[in-house]
């Protein structure tokens, strides 16, 4: 009896698992804008330049991208833009530009 008890909790262990990895996960609901590129907020984070920003403004930074995701589903829109000649000297290395905004256009998924 105590072996079918521990073999039912690991199949639904095992279940319960899997649906959490990504069975249940949600699909963007919309599209990006011509020229950004659709992708998961961790995604977009992940493509702005951290080196710009001291650990407190980073960690603002996070903040702000991640509450764009306005419609929850996960997903936002991030388009590069390359530095001019004023950043360069500012920050002392080629540094890019990164708009992130949600994904909100019709017909682009």
């Amino acid at each position: 009896m105590i072996k079918r008890i521990g073999a039912m909790v690991a199949v639904a262990v095992t279940v319960g698992q899997w649906a959490a990895s990504g069975a249940s996960a949600q699909e963007p609901v919309a599209g990006c804008g011509a020229g950004y590129e659709l992708g998961t907020i961790a995604e977009s984070v992940d493509a702005i330049d951290e080196r710009a920003y001291s650990p407190e403004e980073w960690a603002g930074v996070v903040a702000a991208v991640t509450s764009s995701d306005l419609n929850g589903d996960g997903y936002l829109c991030t388009k590069q833009l390359k530095s001019n000649p004023a950043q360069l000297a500012k920050f002392g290395f080629e540094h890019y530009l990164t708009n992130v905004s949600d994904n909100r256009a019709a017909g682009r998924v």
